[in-house]
């Protein structure tokens, strides 16, 4: 496994955990002020959610894009402190620096790609248009969550004029259930993602503990209850961080479904 420059900074190979964070840190990121937030969302926070509304599909994707730019904009921040540090100049070597400005150009990349995709969500909210495609079902699984983007299958060999296809995904945690949330631009696409999603459609019971242990080895960000996580079997959890420290920083590979992280649950 090659280590990012952030494990090279910190002297870990890896930094995959579970921890324990606080509800609110746990769901919320800095992206709009209170005010927009507030107005853009409010159908899908203040009324009931119909998931066979397009727009309400859309909403969802929209902020969660929103999100993973403002992730890549404060890893762009973090960045510029590293390059722009005098003390660290004085102690680490050109070669290491230079992972640190080609993450920043990678970011960039991302960046740019996603502004676009939000953009055409952004055209779908306030108009007529359906550019993506939305798919989402129900699972027996409670207390978990994530909105996340994901280059799906999108392989390295994409030029880099051309639009990384995006893959969103979402799971909405809900009383005694979670919503999953599946989507992608119908011109930007990889013609697995289409095939993906019919494999979680037509999936049986004993299935969706593999499927969603494998797209959650390519999602950074996601968090579970503590009484789910008491739930897990202890070599699982093993067995799910030594496969998402080998697998995140290759998010065009297929999701690796080996494991059932959440075996014997649902």
């Amino acid at each position: 496994m090659n280590r990012s420059p952030y494990e090279l900074l910190s002297g870990n190979l890896t930094t995959a955990r579970f921890k324990t964070v606080g509800v609110h840190q746990a769901i919320s990121l800095p992206i709009f002020c209170n005010h927009h937030d507030t107005t853009l969302f409010s159908e899908i926070e203040q009324k009931q959610v119909d998931y066979t509304n397009y727009k309400h599909l859309a909403l969802y994707g929209y902020r969660t894009i929103c999100g993973e730019i403002r992730k890549k904009e404060i890893a762009t921040e973090f960045n510029k402190r590293i390059l722009a540090s005098k003390t660290l100049q004085s102690l680490l070597s050109d070669s290491f620096f230079s992972l640190f400005e080609s993450s920043n150009l990678g970011f960039r990349k991302g960046i740019e790609d996603l502004s676009y995709f939000a953009e055409e969500l952004k055209k779908d909210i306030n108009g007529t248009t359906e550019n993506y495609v939305f798919s989402t079902l129900e699972i027996p699984l409670k207390g978990i969550y994530t909105a996340s983007v994901t280059n799906l299958f999108s392989g390295s060999e994409i030029l880099q004029e051309e639009k990384v296809p995006i893959f969103i995904f979402l799971a909405i945690p809900l009383e005694n259930s979670t919503r999953i949330v599946m989507g992608y631009h119908r011109e930007h696409v990889n013609p697995n993602m289409p095939e993906y999603i019919k494999r979680w459609e037509n999936a049986e019971k004993s299935q969706l503990g593999y499927l969603l242990t494998g797209i959650l080895t390519q999602i950074e960000t996601w968090g579970l209850s503590p009484s789910l996580y008491e739930r897990l079997s202890k070599e699982n959890i093993k067995q799910y961080l030594d496969l998402f420290s080998e697998s995140i920083a290759w998010e065009e590979q297929p999701p690796i479904e080996t494991i059932n992280l959440f075996e014997g649950i649902f």
